[in-house]
Order: C-alpha cells, then sequence, then structure tokens
C-alpha cells in the first residue's frame, strides 16, 4: 500500500472513530498505531482491544484469547475485504477497523513513513513556533482546502473546524478555504 492510501485511510479512521465518539458505546483511551485515541466504541472486545491489548496489559484472559486467535488466523499481511467483513459479525466493526488500523500500521514501511513524518512534522512545528518556517515561494501557488467534519459546529472539541490548520496555513501566508455545508450542524 502506497504512502498516500496510508495516510488517507489512517484519516479516515480517525474521522469514523472521531464520528462515533459523538454517541453512545464504551470509551476508550489508549493508541493505535502510536497515535492516542479518546473516543467511543461498539464493543467490550474493542474497548479492551485499545485500553489494554495493544497497551500490553493482560487483565481479561477470555478477551486476550479470543484477540490472540484473531491475530493467529490473520498473521500474515493485510486483512482483506472478506476479513475484515467476517472480523466485523464476529466481534464488531469498530474492532475489525482498529485491528487493519494496527495491522497496517505495523508493516514496516508505514512504519518507517510515520516516523518520517513525524521527524518532519515536529520540525515545522518547532519552526513555526521561532517565526523560522522558510517555505518555497511556490507555496502560495497552491489551494488549501478543508472539509470541515460531521458535527464541527456543535462539537468542536473533535477539532473536526479545523482551527489548528487553519491558524498553520495562515501563518505561512496561504489562506485556506472552508467547505461549508448548510446541513452540517
Amino acid at each position: 500500500m502506497g504512502a498516500s492510501r496510508f495516510i488517507l485511510f489512517t484519516g479516515l479512521l480517525v474521522a469514523v472513530l472521531a464520528f462515533n465518539g459523538c454517541s453512545t458505546g464504551l470509551p476508550v483511551n489508549g493508541k493505535v498505531i502510536g497515535q492516542p485515541l479518546d473516543s467511543r466504541v461498539d464493543s467490550e472486545i474493542a474497548q479492551y482491544y485499545v485500553n489494554h491489548y495493544l497497551a500490553g496489559e493482560c487483565l481479561r484472559t477470555d478477551l486476550e484469547n479470543e484477540i490472540e486467535q484473531v491475530y493467529t488466523a490473520h498473521s500474515v499481511g493485510v486483512p482483506d475485504r472478506g476479513i475484515l467483513k467476517k472480523l466485523s459479525e464476529d466481534y464488531s466493526t469498530d474492532f475489525a477497523a482498529l485491528f487493519f488500523a494496527d495491522r497496517l500500521g505495523n508493516l514496516s514501511g508505514n512504519r518507517e513513513l510515520a516516523r518520517v513524518f513525524e521527524t518532519l512534522l515536529n520540525q515545522v512545528k518547532k519552526q513555526l513556533e521561532n517565526g523560522s518556517l522558510n517555505l518555497p515561494e511556490t507555496i502560495k501557488d497552491y489551494e488549501v482546502l478543508f472539509v470541515p467534519g460531521f458535527l464541527y459546529k456543535r462539537h468542536p472539541v473533535t477539532g473536526a473546524d479545523f482551527r489548528r490548520p487553519k491558524k498553520n496555513t495562515d501563518a505561512f501566508g496561504n489562506s485556506p478555504s472552508v467547505c461549508r455545508n448548510p446541513r452540517r450542524r
């Protein structure tokens, strides 16, 4: 899977789980592929997976055994659509998505991509903070477009209003456009 597809998938996973966080469900607070996740999930096994399994905490052998069986059965590569459908039916949609993200994020090429991305992101953050960000003049030739998430007005705490990214793009002189959807609440 190419870098752009990995980033797109990760964005979609975050959007799905952020949307899910606006609804009922079981709270989770942990890390998935190195990224913090504070949201809600649709099943006990998905909750345990995020809160304990991925953190290396073995508190419930029954759920540990279920999860280990999934890893054993699907130990090679990234699960395909059929496997994800089966996991969704057997466990839950959120568990299938989280398992997929973990498998995808732990491929060696994707780990390296994430490491390089984090390094570059931290460099840019530091340069923004001290005013030393030096971008090529051609950056002004690009249009930056943000598409807010569902409920971005009613629940701005999710970050779906893109307040921070808009501030950062303003900092280098490229004011972003924001898609407005009158049906969004």
